[in-house]
């Protein structure tokens, strides 16, 4: 497994690489999830140990907390009012958005509605499976999501700026 590791974080690392180099949107995330996949598409000779999300979950969480300070809490109570907008228009459209799917797509309601939530990949597919949805096409709608999310809303939002 140790060779399957470090071949898995070589191969990563050369995606990163290139994806920065291209200075593709979140380019180390995206370049390293391109490469592993494709790798592991054609070989599935990748290894990744099971606590590897949660140690990535810690370095993120220290990374935005050191970004936390006096300033950033006394600005909550500003961020209240379009939080709830935020929270309440995503709800709104994730339900419409999974109801058209299940409609037209003849997919079952509680996945059509698990795949269109804005919620982690990660966390929605283990809630899909525990509420009797189909996970598997959960985790993919929600893999495509987080693609495009990556990959495309940086470009709409540059393009939105020019015109400010």
């Amino acid at each position: 497994m140790s060779e399957k590791l470090v071949l898995t974080v070589i191969i990563g690392s050369l995606g990163a690489y290139v994806a920065l180099k291209l200075e593709m949107p979140v380019g180390a995330l995206m370049g390293a999830i391109i490469a592993v996949g494709i790798f592991n598409s054609f070989t599935e000779f990748t290894y990744m140990p099971e606590n590897s999300k949660m140690v990535a979950q810690i370095i993120l969480g220290c990374i935005l907390g050191t970004g936390i300070n006096l300033k950033f809490i006394m600005q909550l109570k500003e961020l209240l009012f379009p939080s709830i907008i935020m929270v309440m228009g995503l709800i709104f459209v994730s339900i419409i958005i999974g109801i058209v799917i299940y409609k037209v797509t003849g997919m079952d309601l509680a996945t059509a509605l698990y795949s269109c939530s804005p919620g982690g990949v990660t966390d929605m597919t283990l809630l899909a499976e525990s509420m009797g949805a189909k996970a598997t096409v959960v985790a993919l709608m929600q893999l495509m999501r987080l693609f495009a999310i990556i990959t495309i809303f940086p470009l709409v939002i540059r393009f939105i700026e020019g015109f400010k």
